[in-house]
């Protein structure tokens, strides 16, 4: 739900946004929601050339008005559930610990998948936009899911670990219309949503995915390189294990660890979009999260076994999360965000 707000006297619009969450069995019987929107999160702009007062109204009547309108030859909606990595491993040396991996959404907290939006002008027409993202305020499911696999990676192994979702990417453009919906001029501002429309769960909220050796798809893993920056998070000894969260914020910042497990919807979009996406888009992400938890320990870890079983040898390895290029307003902080979670092991 997108709204503006004009200012005569100031001279300047005001725009705000958020998502109404609602299931469809609801409509039928009639729904009202209260929904709360901040005007001034986003930039002020000014008023358009000949706009007064006595000549704006809302949507729908026959004078001025604003919307939002999606651009399908740049945004991507898979029709069905696909396979979307949500834990990357690569044990990278010959030189290396076995090293143990693992992702865990509990049924004790309410989970959710985030909803990011990215404000750009005339973003469609450049090959490196500049993006005001926004990231996990809003969200679009919000259950009590739960959701568990493990990878083992022994020295220049790797693995991953996914959901089946139906993630989407939506490209809009912003219109100033006259008297209908006929007579509508852009403004030049530009959006994109990325966010998950539906996960695959079980009767009982287990969500359907699973683990797999080796990488995701070669042309999605092109994109997650493409959209990411390797950071150094820490060193684990032998024996040494780690949450995801603490990884995520020693790569980053704490603030990137209430964005949650980032879903490289960007890099999937740019790789099985057929085209339609611009590779910019690859370093774009939603997360996943949990709307309260007293631990850190909330969505997985590493351990480095060094050798076990002849398999690895006793050294520390060196931890790297790919972080995104972009940088987002997460809260009250900017942060770049994870990707994937995507983790180099040396």
């Amino acid at each position: 739900m997108s709204v503006w707000v004009i200012d005569y006297e100031a001279g300047k619009v005001y725009r705000g946004f958020t998502v109404v969450n609602y299931n469809t069995k609801e409509i039928k019987k009639g729904l009202k929601k209260t929904a709360k929107i901040n005007i001034h999160k986003l930039p002020s702009k000014p008023l358009p050339v000949g706009a007064s007062s006595g000549n704006v109204s809302i949507q729908g009547s026959n004078r001025q008005f604003y919307y939002w309108k999606t651009d399908w030859s740049l945004s991507w909606r898979p029709s069905d559930y696909i396979k979307v990595p949500v834990l990357i491993v690569d044990n990278k040396y010959s030189a290396s610990g076995l090293v143990s991996a693992w992702v865990d959404i509990s049924y004790k907290y309410t989970t959710r998948f985030g909803f990011t939006v990215a404000y750009g002008y005339k973003i469609s027409e450049q090959d490196i936009p500049s993006l005001d993202i926004y990231g996990n305020d809003l969200y679009t499911i919000s259950s009590n899911f739960y959701f568990s696999r493990s990878l083992l990676l022994g020295p220049e192994e790797k693995g991953y670990i996914y959901i089946y979702a139906k993630p989407y990417h939506l490209h809009q453009r912003e219109y100033y219309c006259t008297a209908s919906l006929e007579n509508c001029v852009p403004t030049g501002d530009e959006r994109i949503q990325e966010s998950v429309n539906d996960i695959e769960a079980t009767g009982d909220n287990e969500i359907v995915g699973g683990s797999s050796n080796g990488l995701p798809d070669s042309e999605v893993m092109t994109w997650i390189y493409s959209g990411t920056e390797m950071k150094y998070a820490t060193s684990l000894g032998v024996d040494d294990s780690k949450p995801l969260a603490l990884l995520i914020s020693d790569a980053s910042d704490s603030c990137s660890v209430d964005f949650g497990i980032g879903i490289p919807i960007g890099a999937l979009a740019v790789a099985l979009s057929g085209g339609a996406v611009p590779p910019w888009a690859a370093g774009l992400s939603a997360g996943i999260y949990y709307t309260s938890s007293s631990s850190l320990d909330i969505y997985g870890g590493i351990q480095n076994y060094g050798e076990w079983n002849s398999i690895g040898e006793e050294v520390s390895e060196y931890i790297y999360v790919g972080v995104s290029d972009y940088t987002y307003h997460v809260g009250s902080c900017d942060t770049q965000v994870p990707i994937g979670i995507y983790i180099e092991s040396r």
